[in-house]
């Protein structure tokens, strides 16, 4: 019996856009700048990046750039990171 192989390289590479999942409560979107203070709010908290490998966030410029790797990656596709939103 074969295997079925799966490329997530590949798999980025086709995306024509920023993928977008919806659900009947919730969405799946790109980062944003102006997800900017509540991803700082999130990050800076020691208990939600206790097992992050990076310290709590300090400032705002800090959540930019996070914000800015995001995108950068996702240009790259190299990866998806989403942002969970109330629909």
């Amino acid at each position: 019996m074969a295997l079925h192989t799966y490329s997530l390289d590949a798999a980025l590479a086709a995306l024509p856009g920023f993928p977008e999942l919806s659900g009947r409560r919730t969405r799946l979107r790109a980062p944003r700048t102006s997800d900017a203070d509540a991803l700082l709010a999130l990050y800076s908290d020691p208990d939600v990046v206790r097992y992050r490998q990076r310290p709590p966030m300090a400032s705002r410029d800090e959540a930019l750039g996070t914000l800015a790797e995001y995108r950068e990656g996702f240009e790259a596709r190299t990866r998806v990171d989403w942002m969970l939103t109330r629909r």
